[in-house]
């Protein structure tokens, strides 16, 4: 009876222990930490939105989640974030699709030149049944969360010293590209020599003439004070930028149903805030530039889509008719 009772007794001990700890562990957990990085400027206008959404998910929480932002690849960037959160980083990445093309070579498509029919198109490409496709297999064989992949950063236009109109005016031009196959391949059709820097390097690279020239959006000229180094914009807008936030999914299951919903809901939102602000402000930065002394000129855009339609034949892993196929589910979302 002795042993009996003892035995209870363990049982009920070893049973109050475990219970005592995973309460402590759902309920008594310290706040997770979150930390977005990226690679902007701390004045670019992303960044900003971005230090006011953690604030939102902050508040919202309780207290639970501390997200953190960093800029300027403090903690990484467009190389080693996504190896540094698949391996259990606790980052938030804010990255183009291009990131993901080394996993997943066909979500390097949405990089290709000209792809978009409307930078608006951006915000239904998330919805699109290939999106949610490549996202399951992103969360199911590689580790990533994806929390939105809706936000439109710009346009791509050129910075350099020099009037570019056609693809023959970047022959033998040196081009920081950034470390996405589609972006490289789309400069190299253009004619244009490619390096492969982050976007923090590029103003020591222009100042010392490393390159000669840089492509991204009128706001990442202007925050990064790249009108100090080179006087032209050529209008070439040869890529529409997709960014989207994404995180380990490992750590996103650690997460309670509450804060993965808001999560999801507060990057969603914070991908249409931004894309419609950019649209609107792309004017803005243009007028700012020109007033730093910059001069811009319109291209032979009808020359730069033939120069490049032979990307979409460079990559064998894309399906064929992928493009037409993407395209047509946005139209069929609208």
């Amino acid at each position: 009876m002795k042993k009996k009772l003892a035995f209870v007794l363990v049982v009920l001990f070893v049973s109050c222990f475990v219970f005592a700890g995973g309460q402590k562990e759902a309920g008594e957990r310290g706040p997770q930490v979150l930390k977005i990085s990226h690679s902007m400027p701390g004045n670019q206008p992303l960044n900003i939105m971005l230090v006011e959404m953690a604030k939102r998910i902050n508040e919202k929480s309780g207290g639970s989640l501390e997200v953190q932002v960093y800029p300027n690849a403090e903690i990484g960037d467009d190389s080693s974030n996504p190896e540094q959160i698949k391996r259990g980083a606790n980052i938030i990445h804010l990255g183009g699709t291009g990131t993901f093309q080394d996993y997943l070579p066909e979500y390097g498509i949405t990089n290709g030149p000209y792809f978009f029919e409307d930078p608006l198109d951006i915000l239904l490409l998330a919805k699109t049944p290939w999106a949610q496709e490549m996202n399951r297999q992103l969360r199911d064989d590689h580790n990533f969360q994806v929390l939105n992949f809706n936000t439109y950063y710009g346009g791509r236009y050129f910075i350099s010293n020099k009037e570019i109109r056609t693809p023959d005016d970047l022959t033998n031009i040196k081009v920081r590209s950034a470390n996405a196959k589609t972006y490289a391949a789309t400069l190299k059709a253009m004619g244009a020599k490619v390096t492969i820097l982050s976007w923090a390097e590029v103003y020591s690279a222009l100042s010392q003439n490393v390159v000669d020239a840089a492509e991204n959006t009128l706001a990442t000229f202007y925050s990064s004070k790249l009108f100090e180094t080179r006087n032209r914009v050529a209008k070439t807008l040869h890529i529409d930028i997709v960014l989207g936030l994404y995180m380990n999914a490992k750590l996103f299951d650690t997460l309670t149903p509450e804060e993965q919903e808001l999560l999801i809901t507060e990057a969603e939102n914070f991908g249409v805030e931004a894309t419609h602000m950019v649209i609107q402000e792309d004017e803005k930065y243009r007028k700012l530039l020109e007033n730093e002394g910059v001069i811009f000129n319109d291209v032979d855009r009808a020359a730069f889509t033939a120069a490049t339609k032979s990307v979409y034949n460079e990559f064998p892993e894309w399906t064929p008719g992928l493009s037409d196929l993407i395209q047509q589910q946005i139209r069929d979302l609208k």
